[in-house]
């Protein structure tokens, strides 16, 4: 039932859009920003901020989100998006050492609070009677967006040679995809 509503199609899509976005930023970030001219140690070091704001952004979520209702987990989810959408920009626009940092720190923003705020997200809005079905249909297109994550980045770097047009249509994609989230009333999915 929960994959007939509008609000279970649009949490899956921003989590398979947060999962593609990840996984091609990660897999060609020394691209990304060696087209600026950071060398592969400097990338390194970016990625290592990235790593320690995925931590505080996990820590952070974990503490935090059980005293959230839903629509409070819808925010956080939004946030997410909106730190992938910035991330994006960041890495069109990365020209130095801080905005490589500033991007891998949102990266890993988005990324932190990713599985607890789906796990609570999902058991909330739709219940826990069929919640293995509903995290089992999301991890088959995480997937699926992952594998195609390398293949589309590098066909459209091919093409135009250059990531932004696929990074661009992300900036724009993350937001409005979470903003359409229209969590349903937990009653009429039955009980937890």
């Amino acid at each position: 039932e929960a994959v007939r509503t509008a609000a279970f199609r649009c949490i899956m899509l921003c989590h398979a859009l947060i999962e593609f976005l990840w996984c091609g930023a990660q897999l060609f970030l020394v691209d990304l920003f060696g087209v600026h001219g950071l060398s592969p140690s400097k990338v390194a070091t970016a990625q290592a901020m990235g790593s320690v704001a995925a931590v505080v952004a996990t820590v952070t979520a974990g503490l935090c989100i059980d005293r959230l209702s839903a629509h409070g987990k819808r925010w956080v989810l939004v946030a997410a998006t909106a730190s992938g959408a910035a991330a994006a920009l960041a890495l069109i626009y990365c020209t130095n050492m801080a905005l490589a940092c500033a991007a891998t720190a949102l990266l890993g923003t988005m990324m932190g609070p990713l599985d607890v705020v789906f796990a609570t997200l999902y058991a909330d809005s739709f219940g826990r009677k069929h919640l293995a079905s509903i995290l089992g249909l999301v991890s088959t297109l995480s997937y699926i967006a992952i594998g195609a994550s390398p293949v589309v980045y590098g066909a459209v770097r091919d093409r135009s040679g250059s990531f932004a047009p696929l990074l661009g249509s992300l900036v724009l994609l993350l937001p409005l995809a979470a903003a359409w989230i229209d969590l349903p009333v937990l009653a009429s999915h039955g009980s937890p």
